[in-house]
């Protein structure tokens, strides 16, 4: 709008973060102040979208759960029945 993106650092070849940020800045403040929070908002939306969620760990609270029971089920009859259950 009103400087050179290539001057002013910004671009591919902005130089630094220093000169990045400036950059950024100067944009920001050239936009209506209500743009500022939708700007804020695409920030933090990128910000989450490049974060890794973290890592969950498959908890085993259902071991021993058919232990007690009367009928013997195969590893492969629980398989055929969680497939069932999902669809397939």
């Amino acid at each position: 709008m009103g400087f050179d993106l290539e001057k002013s650092g910004g671009g591919k070849n902005r130089g630094s973060d220093q000169n990045f940020s400036i950059w950024v800045e100067k944009k920001v403040q050239s936009l209506p102040l209500d743009l500022h929070e939708e700007v804020e908002d695409y920030i933090d939306f990128l910000i989450k979208k490049r974060m890794k969620p973290a890592k969950k760990r498959v908890g085993l609270t259902w071991k021993g759960a058919l232990r007690d029971d009367n009928k013997k089920i195969s590893s492969v009859d629980l398989q055929h029945q969680s497939l069932a259950w999902w669809g397939h």
